[in-house]
């Protein structure tokens, strides 16, 4: 179950930035109107800031927050666990290796969809220009496959070995950049002989009953 967290807020995120009344769209009118309320207000007022302007900070101020929130949840998942490595058998309690399996995955979910609410408001140009790069497009169609299909490369790969193996850095680098390698050929053949002719399929399939139009790329 926790394997279905990531496509549940994935699909919870979809569903709400495609509702015409989502509070995506409010947050991304929220910031128009912040800097043009920030540009023409007064800093006068018996109460400090008027409300327009109080409004106006916190409406240009939320991406940075979401951003801030989304790089603490996805640090924390990546080098959270540098104390489990450092000896054997592992210093974590019972209960703390429950609550990383169990959260770790929301937690990089929850990130990414807060990186994704500033793309698509157009919040965060830098980061929206690097991850809309073509190259890395062509890559993220792949990165599933990948995903799916490492774990079965990784296994051949070490049953199929004579001898024990010896942990060094070396046999890590190299084992690692050669399932890299095999992951990613396997994902592209995957993609272009089952992924793209199915999507392709279902395009024309929906578009003939009404429910889309056809998948021209």
């Amino acid at each position: 179950w926790t394997r279905s967290q990531p496509y549940l807020v994935g699909l919870g995120l979809g569903i709400a930035w495609d509702s015409k009344a989502s509070i995506l769209d409010y947050l991304k009118t929220c910031t128009a109107r912040a800097k043009v309320a920030m540009a023409s207000a007064s800093p006068e007022g018996s109460e400090g800031n008027p409300p327009h302007v109080r409004s106006g900070f916190w409406s240009a101020v939320w991406p940075w927050v979401l951003m801030t929130l989304a790089a603490v949840m996805m640090l924390a998942d990546v080098f959270g666990t540098h104390g489990l490595y450092q000896r054997i058998p592992t210093g974590w309690s019972r209960m703390e290796n429950a609550v990383y399996i169990s959260l770790s995955r929301l937690a990089w979910a929850l990130g990414l969809s807060a990186i994704a609410i500033c793309c698509f408001c157009e919040q965060a140009p830098v980061i929206n220009g690097i991850l809309s790069w073509s190259p890395l497009q062509s890559l993220g169609k792949l990165c599933y496959a990948a995903y799916i299909f490492h774990p079965v490369i990784m296994n051949l790969v070490n049953y199929s070995r004579p001898e024990r193996i010896e942990f060094s850095d070396a046999w890590y680098a190299m084992a690692f950049t050669a399932y890299l390698v095999w992951a990613f050929g396997v994902a592209l053949v995957v993609w272009m002989l089952v992924e793209k002719p199915t999507a392709n399929m279902l395009a024309i399939v929906l578009a003939k009953l009404g429910l889309g139009r056809p998948n021209r790329k």
